[in-house]
């Protein structure tokens, strides 16, 4: 509902009573604050006119019928300091009808949550509002209004259950049902979970997950900060945001955006490309969180989100007994099955994946069987691949080695040397990514990895006698290489490294009647690969920064 002017009291007609001025005046600045986005104003005049209440009431009904305000009036300066900016004071004098806010009790990219007393039935419940600057999106806004929507209609014992949803001076807002305790997320906070809680923690999820696929609902924001814990250890889905209805063709998210978390989110939903969500989907999310709960950190998790959309895409988790060895094979079976990347692979609903954790915990023989060697070997490959990368490229190099000393007869002395720098270079390797599976000194091993890279090769030119041909190309590869992991300073290291050791091995070949014209000129060519590359980085990192911050951070009733 929109006011396009100003009017006074001065401007009605004369035959008006004092009583119908004083009430056409108290309409008129309810409606300038409507227009305005003003919900403060809005709050204090509902609080101060108890008999207006449901006159305003019926303003922000006709409001919810006016059309979308333009950008100007989204971007107004009042509606960016509504929600945002409620000082302890002001909460205190924030009035909803039937309802007397008490604290603030959680906050998040899209919404606030308030611990509140409804005053009618004198129970605690959890109220929602929308915060004023995501108001300037019409998306945002529907986005709130479906997930009100969508936890309306459901009734579970482990989902939270939403009471009412209105309006107060145009500011959306939703009552729930109030979860005394904390987040699933602050409990991982301390260390993971005993197998056998966690398990009967995440069974009881399940089946509220598999009520939402009932209803032809997909939650597709599954993660610990979602799921709540009661004092009696008893859990609760909330936060229905990104929730869709599997029948329908339109969505919220169909302009191309990624919504959700990415360390949790299947590879469907990071790359539609790869595939439609579904509840596979959800099942995925499922085996992440029990993940969480069984090793004390996501399956994924990377500096920042793009590398770990990446790794979700590309990548396999490392095995969970290898983080956590008291962890029985038979749930890491079932982890990994959920963890799958294609969803025909996975378990096909969450009421499955809910009764192969009651049988663990039953102890009774599970339907998950070991992997085939052949899938095993894919997840390894994916895991492993720096790894595999290296030893492949090292084994290929010691074959042509050897088998030009087996044909014409190298001499024996420098075959050795070659031999022996490669077979140190693997073990290098190989214990650098000993170091990553245990998640130790992560910075150090990426680090390290470049360098070994670069100093095996340098070590290797040196025993070399004569030209070497096409071999330094590999410094130009190993700072390309660099730019795949997304990091400007290990960018700069390579190349640093490269220019520096090639400067050595030109030296070291360098005769007193050669001029290093070809090897100066390649040192720079070197240093332009790097800064291509590093720019490239930098784009980038430029490009994740600006998803960081339009990214919503989690919300819970914490």
């Amino acid at each position: 509902m929109s006011n396009t002017g100003n009017t006074s009291s001065s401007d009605l007609p004369e035959s008006f009573s004092p009583d119908e001025l004083k009430l056409f005046e108290l309409l008129n600045q309810y409606v300038e604050g409507q227009h305005i986005r003003d919900t403060e104003s809005c709050l204090t005049l509902s609080r101060e006119q108890p008999r207006m209440r449901e006159l305003y009431r019926c303003l922000d009904d006709l409001d919810t019928l006016a059309p979308e305000p333009s950008p100007s009036e989204s971007s107004n300066p009042l509606r960016e300091a509504l929600v945002d900016n409620l000082t302890s004071s002001m909460l205190q004098e924030l009035w909803i009808e039937n309802y007397e806010l008490l604290e603030e009790i959680g906050r998040g990219g899209m919404g606030v949550v308030y611990k509140a007393l409804q005053t009618d039935l004198q129970r605690v419940v959890a109220i929602k509002m929308i915060r004023s600057s995501s108001l300037a999106s019409s998306e945002e806004v529907k986005r709130f209004e479906q997930e009100a929507r969508a936890a309306g209609k459901l009734q579970h014992p482990h989902i939270v259950k939403i009471f009412e949803a209105g309006q107060i001076g145009g500011q959306p807002y939703f009552s729930m049902e109030y979860i005394p305790g904390q987040s699933l997320f602050q409990v991982l906070k301390k260390g993971p979970l005993d197998p056998h809680r966690a398990v009967e923690l995440l069974e009881k999820v399940c089946r509220a997950v598999h009520h939402l696929h009932e209803h032809q609902l997909l939650h597709r924001d599954l993660k610990p900060q979602n799921i709540l814990i009661d004092q009696t250890d008893c859990p609760y889905l909330t936060d229905f945001g990104l929730a869709k209805v599997l029948e329908e063709d339109f969505d919220l998210t169909q302009t191309g955006a990624v919504l959700g978390t990415p360390g949790y989110m299947s590879p469907e939903q990071a790359s539609p490309s790869t595939g439609t969500c579904s509840a596979a989907s959800d099942v995925y999310s499922m085996g992440a969180i029990l993940y969480h709960c069984l090793t004390g950190r996501a399956p994924f998790s990377g500096p920042n989100p793009f590398e770990t959309l990446m790794a979700v895409l590309e990548s396999e988790p490392l095995l969970p007994r290898k983080l956590n060895p008291r962890i029985p094979r038979e749930l890491e079976l079932i982890c990994l099955k959920c963890l799958e990347k294609k969803p025909e692979n996975r378990f096909q609903s969450a009421a499955e994946l809910a009764d192969e954790l009651q049988r663990f915990l039953q102890g009774e023989p599970l339907q998950t069987t070991t992997m085939e060697w052949s899938n095993r070997f894919r997840r390894f490959l994916r895991r492993e691949l720096p790894l595999v990368v290296r030893l492949s490229g090292i084994g290929l190099a010691s074959f042509i080695v050897q088998l030009n000393y087996v044909l014409f007869g190298a001499e024996k002395s420098l075959h050795r040397n070659v031999m022996t720098i490669f077979g140190l270079w693997a073990i290098a390797v190989c214990g650098l990514q000993w170091l990553v599976n245990r998640n130790r000194l992560p910075n150090f091993t990426r680090y390290g990895w470049a360098a070994a890279d670069v100093l095996f090769l340098t070590w290797m030119f040196s025993v070399i006698e004569g030209q070497l041909g096409p071999l330094p190309a590999a410094y130009a590869l190993l700072i390309v290489a660099s730019g795949l992991f997304y990091q400007l300073p290990l960018v700069v290291l390579t190349t640093a490294l490269s220019v520096i050791c090639y400067g050595f091995v030109l030296w070291f070949h360098l005769q007193s009647e050669d001029l290093p014209f070809f090897g100066v000129i390649y040192e720079a060519l070197l240093l332009i690969f790097g800064i291509v590359t590093g720019y490239h980085v930098r784009r980038m990192n430029m490009l994740n920064q600006y998803f960081e911050r339009s990214s919503d951070p989690p919300l819970t009733q914490d």
